[in-house]
Parts: C-alpha cells; sequence; structure tokens
C-alpha cells in the first residue's frame, strides 16, 4: 500500500473511534496527535484531509476543527 492510502485507512479508523458522524466537529487534535504518535506525518495527514474535504465528506472549519459532512465510508 501507498504511505497515502496507509494515512487514508488510519484517519478514517481514528474518526470512527472518536464516533464521527455528519454534524459532529472534532478538534484536530483529537485526529493529529495520536497519528502523528503512530509516524504519520502531519503533511501527509493534512493531504489526505484534503482529499476527504474535496470529496464532501468533511470540512475543515475555524477553530482547528473538522466538521463530519456526510457518512464515513468503509
Amino acid at each position: 500500500m501507498s504511505t497515502f492510502t496507509d494515512t487514508e485507512i488510519a484517519l478514517m479508523a481514528r474518526l470512527r473511534v472518536l464516533k464521527a458522524e455528519p454534524e459532529k466537529t472534532i478538534n484536530l487534535t483529537d485526529i493529529l496527535d495520536p497519528l502523528i504518535a503512530r509516524g504519520f506525518s502531519k503533511d501527509g495527514i493534512f493531504e489526505v484531509l484534503a482529499a476527504v474535504e474535496q470529496d464532501g465528506t468533511v470540512a475543515l472549519v475555524p477553530g482547528d476543527r473538522l466538521r463530519i459532512l456526510k457518512p464515513l465510508t468503509e
């Protein structure tokens, strides 16, 4: 698997742990810190977040938060 794919899988797993659902907002620190601790780069995580934002699943919002816009894919 590619680094992007590995990061995407880890990000989605983290969002599921945080019980992400539409209209919920999540502090980016609650996402970034555990993933960085597992060895993922901040730049790589934001690259994946940008892709997920582009497909309309999430949106980065003020206050360093992530808003879930639609259910996460499996």
